[in-house]
């Protein structure tokens, strides 16, 4: 499967994208009730994941990669789309108030630019989702689903990557702990998987699911008010030896 905006259509469209998208909005709700009142920006394919948010946030942007043909993505009334890399995106520093990254970041080639962007473009107070492949679940190993494709992580690879780039993790959870098997009764037993998995396979989720927030380091400036008085040290000049040659 070509995973263009097509394919990723085409997959979200399927009984096994419809479970996947069901199980990782669950989780995200969990972390982000709402986003009332602040600016969003999602990139990568996002739109399935953002049917409530786009209509509550003050302000949503989508900004998914070049494709040659946009139009099942493109979003209507107060919503806008633009098409770009996520190492070069096109918004001034600290614009947004959340930002959600999915089907993203396992396809870029400088996972280290891409994170500098973000948070070039993160509010100092804001916070940032990402969903990104589980590189331990059998998810990254079925090439009908997407999170197949590109390159999947551990926890402990993208946990490094973030803390580099001077972000800070606050909540990680995972989702997709269903085997991803488009059968009646795998499907039916799904909510069984799911429930199984958090509680005993934690570490064998589809996805992880992290929060972050941006670390600032603010200058560091002296504090005249605690100034402490020194005494001033005063240098006594020494005296001749005396000497007796008698």
């Amino acid at each position: 499967m070509a995973f263009s905006f097509q394919g990723f259509s085409e997959f979200y469209q399927t009984r096994m994208g419809r479970l996947a998208q069901r199980f990782i909005t669950s989780r995200i709700k969990e972390i982000w009730p709402d986003v009332r009142h602040h600016s969003l920006l999602a990139t990568g394919y996002a739109q399935p994941y953002l049917h409530d948010y786009s209509a509550q946030a003050e302000r949503s942007v989508l900004m998914a990669p070049y494709a040659d043909d946009p139009k099942p993505w493109t979003f209507q009334a107060k919503n806008m789309m633009c098409l770009g890399a996520i190492t070069m995106q096109p918004f001034p520093y600290e614009s947004f108030d959340r930002i959600f990254s999915v089907h993203s970041l396992e396809f870029c080639d400088d996972l280290s630019g891409a994170l500098h962007e973000y948070w070039r473009v993160l509010k100092p107070n804001g916070r940032m989702m990402l969903v990104v492949p589980n590189r331990m679940s059998i998810w990254a190993r079925t090439d009908n689903c997407p999170f197949a494709y590109g390159a999947p992580f551990t926890f402990s690879q993208i946990k490094h990557a973030l803390i580099e780039n001077n972000f800070q993790i606050e909540r990680h959870s995972k989702a997709l702990f269903v085997p991803p098997f488009e059968t009646n009764l795998m499907l039916g037993l799904s909510p069984f998987f799911e429930g199984i998995g958090r509680a005993i396979f934690k570490s064998f989720g589809g996805v992880h699911i992290i929060e972050v927030s941006k670390k600032v380091y603010a200058p560091i400036q002296p504090d005249k008010a605690t100034a402490i008085a020194t005494a001033r040290k005063i240098l006594i000049p020494p005296k001749p030896v005396t000497t007796n040659y008698e």
